[in-house]
């Protein structure tokens, strides 16, 4: 039953590659730093109420096309939501005709999914990489792992400033020295700058951890 009332209140709306700064920061600021200093490390990604998986999805793609082969098994995404049944929906890694029209290159769909009548299934090695769990961004999640970037993109728009301020300072608590955040265009970071500094680039606004 709470999860029935979870899902009535909470919004799932997601696409593949939704916006496109975030991901060219990825590419071309994120990926570079990662691999000028941490290189011989796992690249440790976190997807902050990925809702039914196409964010993790899409930057497990975009780093199988710009990481060389080598570093692919160093990839380790994690994606959380706070509804069991979107959870349940990623893991099992099959989209419909209409989810993968919304924003996944046909390009990459070819390359890394196999059709099974009208869905379309994630291949396994592309999702070896990820690992989905029901988690509440409110409650304390202590990770045995640190985080090379958090995405967490237009949650805190639905909150109110104590609740802003909790997300942020946990997730500031399971991140790397100088790792990177992502939130959404319509999000300010202006009441946490203890927390992160602003880094402007060709592609828009990304965060630091201090």
């Amino acid at each position: 039953m709470k999860s029935f009332f979870v899902d009535l209140i909470t919004t799932h709306e997601t696409l593949f590659f939704r916006d496109k700064s975030p991901f060219k920061n990825i590419r071309e600021v994120i990926v570079p730093k990662w691999l000028e200093n941490s290189r011989s490390e796992p690249f440790n990604i976190y997807s902050a109420a990925c809702s039914t998986g196409q964010e993790p999805v899409s930057v497990a793609l975009l780093l199988r096309e710009c990481l060389p082969p080598v570093h692919w098994p160093k990839v380790h995404i994690m994606g959380t939501d706070i509804s069991d049944a979107v959870i349940a929906y990623a893991k099992n890694g099959v989209y419909s005709q209409y989810e993968v029209q919304r924003g996944m290159p046909t390009k990459l769909l070819m390359k890394y999914f196999t059709q099974k009548e009208t869905s379309w299934e994630l291949k396994d090695e592309v999702r070896s990489s990820l690992d989905y769990r029901q988690e509440n961004l409110l409650q304390p999640y202590p990770k045995a792992k640190k985080f090379d970037l958090v995405l967490c993109r237009n949650v805190t728009i639905y909150m109110d400033k104590p609740k802003v301020r909790r997300i942020y300072e946990q997730l500031h608590g399971l991140m790397k020295p100088e790792s990177h955040l992502i939130i959404g265009h319509s999000e300010r970071m202006a009441d946490h700058q203890d927390l992160f500094e602003y880094i402007r680039t060709p592609s828009g606004i990304i965060y630091q951890r201090k």
